[in-house]
């Protein structure tokens, strides 16, 4: 051939060679919702060897639908979307309830957190370094939850991670170390070290992936199993106990219908009668404690804790205070707070709270810090805080796990308890009934220095909040950097003489 010249013709790719822009194909977006299902079966009563292994493994397919879509951010929206639907009414229409959904401002909080979890998690999806995503996956999802958690009051007692464990469990108990965040982060991590033993093709990388997460569990199972164990030598019998009368009125019942039940309560000689954080409401016109508890209190000789709604409706949260009547009538203390001090000793006392501090792990960390001995947490006693129970109870033991504290909840149409400083629960009351019980609560003597979750374990929430915030600024930054590169590269190239 003279004169001429051949040039190669591209040909379109063939074979199997990956093309990400494609559509994925088969079941991967049911990654999400089988998440969730599998999730959700770990609330069920019954406690066997399925619902303590579900945690563990239960992240997988959502893992594995974020790495098929990581380059695909509308997918793994969907992901999210359909993950947070799953769990945020599977408790609506777990009793057989009509399902009835909170406020559009609740659902779109709890959408969020997941939706914006599989947003960033399948960014991290596209790092190459292994080692890189499967931490970055435990500290997103922890960071995500303490945020959702602790600074917005509205999204609790919704599911953290770490409560797909039981607290009475071996593995529950080690949250007393590292606290129901760090058993989140815990599961989170094992989650991704099986997820990594079936994404990667090097049987290497795939031993060893699945030893660290076997690994991880079986630690878990033997540290909570000594763990709890020594919280249950510590003092037995307790030194000393305060007997508490637990007051619930099934819709309500007023200021008589408390006071009669708690009568009732007398023959069994209560030190203390506690009743729920809307129980009493003040005359009309007034803002003052009722005289009728402080006559009670007088003649009967025992202390009464209660909330009290200064709304004539009481509906409004807002309007709720703490009251505290000691023993023989003596003048009453009334607190337009969510905490009221009871002091018992020096640097030690009882303290009664709302259900919203409750639930936060940082201010139960802080009061348990200061000496107290004993939570009383008056209850809301709204209707559709009835279907929070379970999930809340279970939140509840787990603060007494991580404070070493008692924690006695009572409220008018729930369910009251007492949960012991071992997360156990010594007494359940039947949800919206009439009921009043008298029960012996210990008060142990504050360890030094208290709990290892209160000497530092609370850490681990923070700092992966931290952390996530580090790694954010640092991504933007690096994406700053890309773009100003390929600005002065485009201005270069205009510039050079064609």
């Amino acid at each position: 051939m003279t004169g001429s010249s051949q040039v190669p013709i591209s040909m379109p790719v063939t074979g199997n060679q990956p093309d990400e822009r494609k559509k994925p194909g088969g079941g991967v977006f049911l990654g999400g919702p089988l998440s969730a299902m599998l999730l959700s079966l770990c609330f069920l009563e019954h406690d066997g060897i399925l619902e303590r292994t579900i945690p563990w493994f239960s992240l997988i397919p959502l893992f594995i639908s974020m790495d098929r879509h990581r380059r695909n951010l509308k997918w793994r929206l969907a992901h999210g979307l359909f993950f947070g639907l799953i769990l945020y009414c599977w408790p609506l229409v777990s009793w057989n309830e009509p399902a009835n959904l909170a406020t559009m401002w609740t659902s779109l909080l709890m959408m969020g957190s997941w939706m914006l979890f599989c947003a960033a998690g399948g960014a991290l999806l596209r790092y190459p370094s292994r080692l890189t995503v499967v931490p970055g996956l435990a500290i997103l999802w922890t960071g995500l939850e303490f945020l959702r958690s602790e600074c917005i009051s509205v999204s609790v007692p919704w599911m953290q991670l770490g409560q797909t464990l039981k607290p009475e469990n071996p593995e529950g108990q080690f949250a007393a170390v590292i606290g129901l965040a760090g058993l989140g982060f815990a599961i989170c991590l094992v989650n991704g070290a099986f997820f990594l033993t079936l994404r990667e093709r090097r049987s290497r990388v795939q031993f060893f992936a699945a030893l660290a997460g076997t690994g991880a569990v079986v630690g878990l199972l033997i540290s909570g199993g000594l763990v709890g164990s020594r919280a249950q030598r510590l003092e037995q019998p307790p030194r000393e106990t305060l007997r508490v009368g637990l007051v619930q009125t099934g819709s309500g019942g007023g200021n008589s219908g408390h006071l009669k039940l708690a009568r009732q309560l007398l023959s069994s000689e209560p030190q203390l009668v506690f009743f729920p954080g809307n129980a009493f409401i003040p005359a009309p016109g007034k803002s003052s404690i009722p005289a009728e508890l402080e006559v009670f209190a007088r003649e009967e000789e025992v202390m009464l804790v209660a909330g009290m709604s200064l709304d004539p409706g009481g509906k409004s949260k807002k309007s709720r205070a703490l009251l505290y009547i000691a023993s023989g009538g003596r003048p009453g203390e009334l607190v337009h707070s969510e905490t009221l001090e009871i002091l018992t000793k020096e640097d030690q006392s009882i303290l009664a709270v709302s259900d919203r501090v409750s639930h936060s792990a940082c201010q139960l960390n802080r009061l348990a810090a200061g000496g107290a001995r004993l939570f009383l947490v008056a209850g809301d006693s709204a209707p559709d805080e009835m279907k929070y129970d379970l999930l809340r109870n279970r939140l509840h033991a787990f603060r007494a796990l991580e404070t070493g504290i008692s924690i006695c909840r009572t409220t008018s149409t729930g369910s009251s308890s007492i949960v012991n400083h071992t997360g156990s629960c010594k007494v359940t009351a039947p949800r919206n009934q009439t009921w009043a019980m008298v029960s012996s609560v210990p008060l142990l003597d504050p360890q030094p220095g208290g709990t290892c979750f209160v000497k530092g374990g609370w850490i681990i929430g923070p700092g992966c909040l931290l952390l996530l915030a580090i790694l954010v600024l640092f991504e933007l930054y690096t994406l700053r950097k890309k773009s100003n590169a390929s600005r002065n590269t485009g201005r270069q190239d205009n510039t050079r003489p064609s």
